[in-house]
């Protein structure tokens, strides 16, 4: 077994089918397992997201939203109604910390918040050479987009279990009226990378993912109608 410290971590590797990270005064989290039994490299290395990719994160979940809230969204033909209450979202610290607290320690598994509490979106891709931690959370973004695109959108326009098996469940969370914050995080693991956003106010089953009808006509209390994009926008947006 060796122990080392890297990046204000304590590293541990063992010679054998596991390995584990663990951070000062956390137990430890899995990283990996595998068939081979020989000494592995661990890297435990943390890219910030810079303040250009939160917003270019936060522009591309309003840009959708904003779609969706003046009546514009096309998918393949199907133009979907204009939505009365859908908010604007907003970056949030508190969210993005605990997004990376989710994934810092390259856990096998990543663990989703409570699903009552936060709602959550995950994708994990091979590491490539030049990227930022910026290009994978915009890329990330992208990719659960296009879940409408490919999938259409959510039958009778109602969130249900079976999202997930139909895959719609990321796109579904980015367009959900009711989120008004979220927060990301991105952790490099040796050669994958992981991306993880959490949102406030998750997917609730049988909920409208929007309330169809006059753009911005029905906006949650202490929300104000933002007429250039048809969000309701709350006094102060992350919150």
């Amino acid at each position: 077994m060796k122990t080392f410290m890297l990046l204000g971590f304590l590293c541990i590797i063992f010679i054998g089918e596991l390995g584990f990270c663990l951070h000062k005064g956390l137990g430890p989290i899995k990283l990996f397992e595998t068939e081979q039994t020989q000494t592995f490299s661990i890297q435990c290395t943390h890219a910030q997201l810079t303040d250009a990719g939160k917003t270019a994160i936060v522009n591309a979940h309003n840009k959708l939203r904003s779609t969706l809230a003046q009546g514009k969204y096309n998918i393949s033909g199907d133009i979907r109604r204009a939505a009365t209450n859908m908010k604007m979202i907003g970056w949030n610290d508190d969210l993005a910390i605990k997004a990376y607290r989710s994934i810092y320690q390259c856990p096998s598994n990543i663990a989703r918040p409570n699903p009552a509490e936060t709602g959550c979106n995950i994708r994990v891709v091979d590491a490539v050479g030049t990227q930022v931690a910026d290009d994978y959370a915009k890329e990330a973004v992208a990719f659960w987009e296009k879940q409408f695109q490919d999938k259409g959108w959510p039958v009778n326009n109602t969130i249900t279990t079976d999202l997930a098996s139909q895959g719609l469940a990321e796109a579904t969370q980015m367009a959900f009226s009711l989120t008004g914050a979220m927060g990301c995080g991105v952790q490099k693991c040796g050669s994958k990378v992981a991306t993880v956003c959490y949102y406030k106010y998750p997917l609730v089953n049988n909920n409208k993912v929007y309330e169809m009808g006059t753009t911005c006509s029905r906006c949650p209390d202490f929300h104000v109608c933002n007429q250039p994009t048809g969000l309701c926008a709350y006094q102060q947006v992350g919150k």
